[in-house]
Parts: structure tokens; sequence; C-alpha cells
């Protein structure tokens, strides 16, 4: 994974995007502690990271013994993982926490690297009703020509249509697909907007960065019917 620009680095890829602007360069090519980057890092998990936004990090990297503090969880975290693992991860977990797939989409045309593909099946994969993914997966087999809807398990298919439509170059396309089988009623709502209604009603919530999962839940909640994602 390589950083090109600001978005969607600061969106999809924090960590990364964190250690780059304070002098780091590119993570993805660390594989050792400095123990500048180390203090670093563990600053970042310990302050900068939203409760339920890490749970879904240390859920995905391993967080050691049952019952640990965060703090001792960051320690194993720090000992058993290089620097380049432990934002691979970030990465993973914010790939999950953007509110909307046409969002995600437009953070991947941004910076289309390789892998954009999965992030793309993750989001979908995590996000989305298996009633739906099915639907997904239909038209995505007329389009592309795939046979991902004969998979047992939606997920499966959503793997393979989206790096089926990355390999022939069309990952773009998904979003077209997406919004055939859930057209949006409105526009998307922006991290901003999310941010301004968080506060407007009662939520804590930093000026940037990351939002809880749990705020944009109860804005998505408080907005049913109004437009889908």
């Amino acid at each position: 994974m390589t950083l090109h620009s600001k978005e969607p680095i600061d969106k999809i890829d924090p960590l990364a995007y964190y250690l780059h602007s304070r002098g780091f360069g590119n993570v993805y090519d660390r594989m050792n502690w400095t123990e500048n980057l180390r203090v670093t890092v563990r600053h970042y998990l310990l302050k900068e990271v939203p409760d339920e936004f890490y749970a879904e990090f240390a859920e995905g990297i391993g967080r050691g013994a049952p019952g640990s503090s965060r703090e001792e969880q960051v320690e194993y975290i720090l000992a058993q993982h290089a620097p380049w693992e432990i934002a691979f991860e970030i990465h993973n977990a914010a790939v999950i926490y953007v509110p909307t797939f046409a969002q995600l989409m437009t953070y991947l045309e941004t910076d289309l690297h390789k892998d954009a593909w999965a992030d793309a099946a993750s989001w979908l994969a995590r996000r989305v009703p298996d009633k739906l993914l099915k639907e997904l997966l239909a038209r995505g087999d007329e389009y592309a020509g795939t046979d991902a809807s004969s998979y047992g398990d939606p997920i499966e298919g959503v793997y393979q249509l989206t790096e089926a439509l990355a390999e022939r170059g069309s990952l773009p396309e998904l979003l077209t697909l997406w919004n055939e089988v859930n057209p949006p009623a409105t526009p998307p709502p922006t991290t901003t907007e999310i941010r301004a209604w968080a506060l407007e009603n009662g939520y804590s919530v930093k000026s940037r960065g990351l939002l809880p999962a749990k705020v944009v839940r109860e804005y998505e909640e408080a907005h049913a019917g109004r437009g889908a994602e």
C-alpha cells in the first residue's frame, strides 16, 4: 500500500496518515520499531482511537489475554506486530466505519490501489444484509458475466464479484450496481453532516477524524426512510 494524497488516506488509512504527517514516512515500509515510532503509535492507539473503533481493530489484530486493560492490550499488540501490520488493521477497521458505500467508493477512486476491491468487499460483507447482498450479486452476474450468486455464502460471492470487476478495470461500476439494487433517495450524508447532527444531539465527538460507530448507526436510525446508503 502506498501514500499518494491526503484523501482518502486520513479517512480510511488514518494511522498511516497520522504517522506520515509527523515525519515517519510510509509506515508500510516499516518492518521494525524505533523508540519514537513506538511511543507515537502507543499514543495513537490509547488516545486518538474511539472506543468502538478500537474494539473493531483489536478484534482483528488480537488483544492478548482476556479481560486485560486497553493499556495492556496495546503493549501486547506493539510487542507482537510490526508497525505496518498495525497500520493495516487500523485501515481495515476504518473501511468498515465509512458511513456509506458511496463515500467509500469516492475515497477508493481517489487512490485506486491494488487492494481496493478487498476494501469494497469488506464494507459490503460487514454492513449489508444477506438479502440485499444476494440482489447485488444477481445484478453483478448479469453485468459482469460472473457466477457470484451461485455461492452458498453471499459474503464469498461478494469477494468473487468485486475481484472480478477489479481485474477487468471496472471496480467503480460496483457503485452503479449498488445503486441499482439500493437506490439512494437523497445524497448520502457527509462526515461533517453526521458530526454536526451528533453535536446538536448531545454526543461528544472530536472536531475531526473517525466518528464512533455508535454515532453513525444512531444517525442512520434517526434518518431511516429519508434515503438509502
